[in-house]
């Protein structure tokens, strides 16, 4: 048991769609007929990382902490980056910037080696998800524990 989260990368395809090789796959693979289709793909992954949790519910989910799925933008994991990468470089605004939330099987609250790893973590797979999914890809986050 424990605080696991997941980015979700989201593209709705349909007849016509530019991307139409992608389209007539997702089709040709349905059990029915379909006229649209949506692909979903994980491309991050976090566990325990509640300081990133925390950034979440605050700057995505409106403070609400429920385990629904909730949509980001491109310029909402652009900042989570740069924050990362801020608090990487000002290691003293962690608690500002970034701190850690308490929870029932969240992990620990401590500023310590695990939280450190936990922000490069993140600023690994964001730059990888900025780069990889262009502007036509939407984002869906999800925490559960």
């Amino acid at each position: 048991m424990g605080l696991d989260m997941y980015l979700y990368a989201r593209q709705f395809a349909f007849n016509g769609f530019k991307n139409q090789d992608l389209y007539n796959k997702l089709v040709q693979e349905a059990p029915f007929a379909l006229d649209t289709a949506t692909l979903q793909v994980q491309v991050a992954y976090w566990r325990k990382a509640n300081q990133i949790h925390n950034w979440f519910v605050k700057h995505v989910q409106g403070g609400v902490d429920n385990c629904e799925e909730y949509r980001v933008t491109r310029d909402q994991l652009q900042l989570l980056l740069d924050n990362c990468k801020l608090v990487l470089m000002h290691k003293e605004e962690a608690k500002t910037l970034l701190p850690t939330q308490e929870g029932f099987f969240f992990g620990s609250y401590e500023y310590d080696e695990y939280y450190w790893h936990d922000i490069q973590d993140t600023i690994d797979q964001l730059e990888k998800v900025l780069t990889e999914y262009p502007e036509t890809w939407d984002f869906k986050y999800q925490s559960s524990w």
